[in-house]
């Protein structure tokens, strides 16, 4: 968030620019185009905070505090500071992200402060009154002052006349909503409650809506349609998991990156035929690098090396089964790349180094991923393959949680496969468990004996089993708290005395 971001908390549209598809958002600002809460609900808020004094409300407010003073990150000085002291806080890549914790809680502040209102005793009233008028009177020259800064110091693509009537706009909100819950107070009509607040809930619901266009700009279903971009494409042989990948080189990501278009639907088209982000999820397309994408460490480590270069390593390519990638100059055409390895190839001599080794050799000119796997010092002991050998493999199934091959080798032999390496995967040879080995810095590989095999890699999470069990006891238990026999009520004996009431 910039250093002058709260003021969006008033002014939703305060030095905020167009972009071409409607949508306004601050400069810089790739996370939400808006945090805006609406004005009545941020002084309802504020309100709970300093005028009903419970120390509830102080926590809470602490909690908002301390968040929106986070979201600035670097533009703050307490984000640094902790992130000193809790290194782990940096696993989050936009600080702005911290506003939707008071999102969150600012609206349960101003139901508070509602509740309170309506519940609190006439001399109690009349000061809190004091307290709406004199916190409303604020917020309305925190406004004017905003107002003043958009036309003094105007920022490059904003329009200062978009900020003052965006302003007005809100400030009206504000008179009105504030004014509506004083009224509250003097509606005893027992058919006339209920409409009114309705009412002032309505009033909140409009200021958050006519804020400005909506921070989300929306198409029709049918663009979002499965293997809609697939058909067009026209890719043959198509790549399926298990098979090949596509890819899109650093001029395709880097074109797509500025490319802007006013229709929403051209856009999502010309995003699908590119493949963009994860909507090749849509066509059964699997692909290297996705939207915000998680990647274990070692493969974070491989993947920049087909970006470091304008012309990726072929060899590279080659193993993590690239088949198609961008034509020249061409975003939305895909060439076919005839030489890719499958995601699972076998028969390759083991070459033992370590990880910045591996990395280099990797991306050498020699590298021939058919012939050459590297595998980690450490494992050299456990390995008795030392040349390559012809071999036969055959998938019969590749799923997420299970891999199914078929193996002849006359020889020992290894079988690598493009998928990352993870500790939960076990594998195995003719129903004996087998060690599954890293290859290639982040992926899987193992060993079979001479013969025909049937190999089988599964991915076992013995701690989400357990996860899975601990939930479904805590369910069980839960639901015989809720439907447990009532307390057999005690009751005197005759026999014993009474007490005097």
């Amino acid at each position: 968030m910039p250093i002058w971001g709260w003021a969006n908390f008033l002014v939703p549209l305060f030095r905020s620019y167009p972009t071409p598809l409607g949508v306004y958002a601050q400069p810089d600002q790739y996370c939400v185009p808006s945090y805006y809460l609406g004005v009545g609900i941020l002084a309802l808020g504020l309100l709970s905070i300093v005028a009903m004094r419970q120390r509830r409300g102080w926590l809470l407010g602490a909690l908002v505090f301390g968040c929106l003073i986070l979201a600035l990150g670097n533009n703050g000085l307490v984000y640094a500071a902790v992130k000193r002291v809790f290194p782990l806080l940096g696993f989050m890549r936009y600080p702005v992200k911290f506003v939707m914790l008071p999102a969150a809680l600012i609206p349960l502040l101003g139901a508070m402060f509602i509740g309170h209102c309506l519940s609190v005793s006439k001399p109690d009233w009349l000061a809190l009154r004091r307290w709406i008028v004199g916190f409303g009177a604020v917020l309305l020259a925190i406004s004017a002052f905003v107002i003043w800064i958009a036309f003094h110091y105007p920022m490059r693509g904003t329009d200062a006349q978009l900020a003052a009537t965006s302003a007005i706009s809100r400030a009206g909100f504000l008179i009105v909503i504030l004014g509506s819950l004083a009224l509250l107070r003097h509606i005893k009509r027992p058919g006339l409650e209920k409409p009114a607040r309705l009412g002032v809930l309505l009033l909140l619901f409009l200021d958050v809506m006519t804020a400005g266009p909506r921070p989300n700009p929306s198409v029709p279903r049918w663009v979002y349609e499965p293997n809609l971009a697939g058909k067009e494409l026209h890719l043959d042989p198509m790549p399926r998991p298990g098979t090949a990948r596509a890819m899109l080189n650093a001029e395709a990501e880097s074109n797509l990156s500025v490319t802007q278009m006013t229709n929403g639907i051209n856009d999502v088209i010309y995003r699908r035929l590119a493949l963009r982000g994860n909507l090749n999820i849509l066509d059964d397309i699997p692909k290297l690098v996705g939207m915000y994408p998680l990647y274990f460490r070692e493969l974070g480590e491989v993947l920049p090396a087909l970006y470091a270069a304008p012309q990726p390593p072929t060899a590279l390519m080659d193993f993590l089964s690239v088949s198609y990638t961008n034509v020249a100059g061409k975003v939305t055409e895909w060439g076919f790349r005839p030489t890719h390895l499958p995601w699972v190839s076998a028969g390759q001599k083991p070459v033992f180094a370590d990880g910045a080794a591996t990395l280099t050799g990797l991306t050498r000119a020699d590298f021939d991923p058919r012939k050459t796997v590297f595998l980690p010092l450490e494992t050299q002991p456990l390995v008795a393959v030392s040349n390559s050998s012809p071999v036969k493999v055959s998938v019969r199934r590749f799923s997420p949680l299970r891999i199914e091959l078929e193996v002849e080798a006359a020889e020992p032999a290894m079988v690598v496969i493009g998928q990352s390496f993870y500790h939960n995967w076990r594998a195995y040879v003719g129903g004996n468990a087998t060690r599954l080995l890293r290859a290639n810095h982040a992926f899987q590989a193992l060993e079979v004996p001479p013969g025909r095999h049937e190999v089988i890699l599964r991915y076992q999470d013995r701690f989400f089993y357990c996860g899975a069990l601990i939930s479904l006891a805590s369910l069980i238990l839960w639901i015989a708290l809720w439907f447990r026999p009532a307390g057999i009520k005690q009751v005197s004996s005759p026999a014993e005395p009474k007490s005097a009431r």
